[in-house]
């Protein structure tokens, strides 16, 4: 910061303090979200493996049949 009286570079300072606040506040958010996040996948993940799976009447897709082949 350049030569700037007491009060300025006070100011100067609050003002980008401030901003850092408001950085930290928003990855703490993003903290929040990226943990449900991880909790909603693991649910689905124990729903998808833990559910009754369809059984699929028919021929096999050509993707699979190929591999298999």
């Amino acid at each position: 910061m350049e030569n700037l009286s007491g009060i300025e570079f006070r100011t100067e300072l609050l003002k980008r303090l401030d901003t850092l606040i408001t950085h930290f506040e928003q990855l703490e958010n993003l903290k929040y979200i990226g943990d449900g996040l991880v909790m909603l996948h693991n649910q689905m993940e124990k729903i998808h493996w833990t559910s009754p799976q369809p059984k699929v009447q028919g021929k096999k897709p050509k993707i699979l049949q190929s591999k298999q082949d």
